[in-house]
């Protein structure tokens, strides 16, 4: 579990505020690197995929491994947010920033091997 290398004080709400940063951090790098077609807003209420996303599924994928990759930096632990359990989600962990912070709060929360 992340807790596990977390400090005691750092409680869920800090958690979730960590990973909303990772998000958007990684999803203005995707912006810049988008250049004129990145022209919408950064903000918890991203809509990133599906109905009326910001993204494609190209720029999805390149934004949930850059996550990915941030948060094995920031917690050392690896986490996969492209697999079949985040596919099969009665409601998609990729419809906005916060919807993707609490799907990767609760995959860190879980046993990791």
């Amino acid at each position: 579990m992340i807790e596990e290398h977390l400090p005691e004080q750092t409680a869920k709400e800090d958690l979730q505020v960590e990973l909303i940063e990772i998000i958007l951090t990684a999803l203005k790098d995707l912006r810049a690197s988008l250049g004129k077609d990145g022209n919408f807003k950064v903000s918890v209420e991203t809509r990133l995929y599906g109905r009326s996303g910001e993204v494609d599924s190209l720029g999805l994928v390149q934004l949930l491994i850059d996550v990915e990759e941030r948060v094995a930096s920031r917690y050392g632990v690896s986490v996969i947010l492209t697999d079949e359990k985040a596919m099969s989600q009665e409601w998609s962990p990729f419809q906005t920033v916060e919807s993707l912070a609490h799907y990767l709060a609760a995959l860190l929360r879980q046993p990791h091997a």
